[in-house]
């Protein structure tokens, strides 16, 4: 990699952080405005519901974009740990399959 892409690799991260920040921020003003109008009881409780559903799911989405700044690479990074793990891991290395019929198929160790 250059120089360049470097620079812009750093800047993309940079502007995903201020987003999920901002995201963040949104999040925890929504929910404050859906606890004061819940206190105040100047909406009913189906209102205020639907008023804390998103308000819940904008600050939780802040939060894990702040938390994992990069999902997609965080997802092909388990998946390949997990088929490294899954390699390692082999329960039953030489299994002997004795076949009776079509029903009857026996596993031994």
């Amino acid at each position: 990699m250059d120089g360049g892409s470097l620079r812009q690799a750093g800047w993309v991260g940079l502007v995903r952080a201020r987003r999920a920040l901002w995201l963040t921020v949104a999040g925890v003003v929504l929910d404050v405005a859906t606890v004061i109008v819940c206190t105040l009881d100047a909406v009913s409780v189906q209102q205020a519901i639907a008023m804390a559903l998103p308000a819940g799911l904008i600050t939780a989405g802040g939060f894990i974009a702040l938390l994992v700044p990069d999902p997609w690479c965080a997802w092909r990074r388990g998946f390949r740990h997990g088929c490294e793990a899954a390699a390692m891991y082999d329960p039953c290395p030489a299994a002997d399959v004795a076949q009776k019929g079509l029903r009857g198929v026996r596993l031994t160790r």
